[in-house]
């Protein structure tokens, strides 16, 4: 151990993976922002964007809000179990967040097909704005597939007994990723509502 360090310093290994972290959420909030001022400047300034309310999206974006919500909540409570030294609760909960955020991609599929659907269809009128609904959702179903990698991971690792009071950074890493892709849901599925 270095001399010169505090006792109660982390790892470097654990500063570079928090810096890593940080720094790649911060990249994701800026293409979701760049993506989301997008959609909004073209949604109320195109001289081709239908009347307000005109829109229509699919029911299935509402069930895959749920599902996002209780990924979420089962995150932090894997977390929480985590931290608690409750090993089964820890696995409970990261099963239950990787079936969750299953479950949302098997429901954002149809729903993506339904908008491709519309975005033909309008397409015709010259209206393209579907297409960016599409790209929005599309995206954010993207980054939800991509977490599943080390979603599975993390739970794989909870069942080999990886995680404890003492060390379970990997899993209160996994829940931030997942926590920001449930507010980058939320923001951006009140925005579609709202500019629909």
């Amino acid at each position: 151990m270095n001399a010169l360090a505090p006792p109660d310093a982390a790892p470097p290994g654990r500063d570079a993976a928090k810096l890593g972290l940080t720094l790649f959420l911060a990249s994701l909030t800026m293409l979701f922002a760049a993506a989301m001022i997008a959609f909004v400047l073209i949604r109320t300034r195109s001289p081709n964007a239908p009347p307000l309310g005109s829109l229509t999206l699919p029911a299935g974006l509402w069930v895959s809000t749920a599902l996002m919500i209780f990924c979420s909540l089962a995150m932090q409570r894997g977390v929480s179990a985590a931290r608690a030294g409750r090993s089964g609760g820890l696995r409970t909960w990261l099963t239950a967040a990787v079936l969750l955020a299953a479950a949302f991609v098997a429901v954002q599929a149809p729903a993506l097909l339904l908008l491709l659907q519309a975005h033909r269809a309008a397409r015709a009128d010259n209206m393209p704005l579907y297409g960016l609904v599409v790209l929005l959702v599309a995206l954010h179903a993207a980054h939800v597939v991509g977490g599943l990698v080390p979603l599975l991971i993390t739970a794989a690792r909870s069942y080999r007994g990886a995680y404890g009071p003492d060390n379970h950074a990997g899993v209160r890493r996994c829940a931030t990723y997942w926590h920001f892709l449930d507010v980058v849901w939320l923001v951006m599925f009140a925005t579609l509502l709202m500019l629909r």
